[in-house]
């Protein structure tokens, strides 16, 4: 468990940098993360130990309430990443543990309220390392864990799919409207 990468001063942005840096607001409350709105930089303005790895849990470090520390699974594909230092990195070293479980359980209504209860600070909360290596979180089987995280993942995937057929209805209902009324 890390936290994110510090730049000295603000993320030195390049247009034709090749590693992207995943921010706390690139982690939406549904776990995904939201590549297109990521900074990029060159190589060689990181250490090669920042790289996030396939498997990795990203977990929004600062918050002011439930809902705020939301946490995504980093999947490489073709792209190097580093997660910037508002963003804790957990990496799994445990192989009974999936990291898709671990995310879904932190997005939880559970977790975020085990991670209100660790966090310090009066108006913006901060999640410490130490408070968070000491958080009790329960693992349940392999099987468990699997059929947690895709029941989770389903109920996000129908979420986008109603909000499809939402925007599609109200499409069909302006064009309707618009041709009943000339």
């Amino acid at each position: 468990m890390s936290s994110g990468y510090s730049f000295r001063g603000s993320v030195p942005v390049d247009a034709n940098g090749v590693i992207s840096v995943i921010q706390a607001g690139d982690i939406s409350d549904d776990g995904s993360i939201c590549v297109s709105e990521q900074a990029r930089v060159q190589e060689s303005e990181v250490l090669k130990s920042s790289i996030l790895e396939d498997g990795d849990i990203l977990l929004v470090s600062r918050g002011v309430g439930m809902g705020s520390f939301r946490s995504a699974v980093f999947h490489t594909g073709s792209n190097k990443a580093i997660a910037s230092a508002t963003v804790h990195v957990i990496r799994i070293n445990d192989k009974d543990v999936l990291s898709e479980y671990l995310c879904s359980y932190l997005n939880s209504n559970k977790g975020q309220i085990d991670l209100l209860r660790i966090a310090t600070g009066a108006s913006v909360r901060m999640l410490s390392l130490n408070e968070l290596k000491e958080l009790h979180i329960p693992i349940p089987s392999p099987e468990n864990q699997k059929s947690f995280s895709d029941l989770v993942n389903n109920i996000y995937q129908q979420k986008i799919l109603l909000k499809k057929k939402q925007f599609i209805l109200d499409q069909i209902r302006i064009t309707s409207t618009s041709q009943l009324i000339k």
